[in-house]
């Protein structure tokens, strides 16, 4: 009996998560092959090739998931957030928990893939434009919210590639730090419009 008989077909968000989760090992992109994935799913390659024209076809895939999971982590923050408060902490809390040596592994890869490259660019301008909607509720002065904002995605990222990586509650406190330090004087301050 193959290794696939008896088994249920694998279906392709298995092969998302699993890559995922290689990308999140010390290994990282150099790890990340088809071999790899259908090992781990205990699969054979016809598996793969069943869900997948080729390798750029599931990269393609692939990147859709991230950037699926991605926006949803976002969306999921932006609607919990009710106070002044809560917008900062949503911003902190984001940032805190993203997988961090994922996307690592994913910024290390889109400088040699386009797609990937692309996928990147999307959520970081996706973050960008969440940190505005937030900081909006702070601050009045658009210029300096979309400033505020960048700078906010840049410190996040630049976290990111610190060695050794500061852990979850280590950025927190440098994100609380910040956000506190250049926005603390309009903590108070309330949407237009709400009492």
């Amino acid at each position: 009996m193959n290794r696939t008989q008896g088994a249920k077909r694998k279906c392709p968000e298995e092969f998302f998560v699993s890559a995922l989760q290689v990308l999140d090992e010390p290994g990282g992109i150099r790890d990340l092959t088809i071999a790899t994935l259908c090992h781990r799913l205990t699969v054979t390659k016809g598996s793969f090739y069943h869900h997948f024209a080729g390798w750029d076809d599931f990269v393609k895939g692939l990147m859709d998931y991230w950037e699926a999971q991605q926006i949803e982590r976002t969306s999921a923050q932006l609607n919990e957030a009710q106070t002044a408060a809560l917008h900062l902490g949503s911003i902190v809390e984001l940032a805190s928990n993203a997988p961090h040596r994922t996307e690592n592994a994913i910024r290390a890869w889109a400088i040699t893939h386009e797609v990937v490259a692309q996928t990147q660019a999307r959520i970081d301008a996706r973050r960008v434009a969440y940190a505005e909607v937030l900081l909006s509720y702070l601050v009045d002065d658009l210029p300096f919210v979309k400033r505020l904002a960048t700078m906010s995605v840049a410190l996040f990222i630049g976290l990111q590639h610190m060695e050794p990586r500061p852990d979850p509650e280590q950025i927190k406190d440098i994100m609380n730090g910040y956000l506190h330090e250049v926005v603390g004087p309009a903590l108070d301050k309330k949407r237009p419009g709400t009492s």
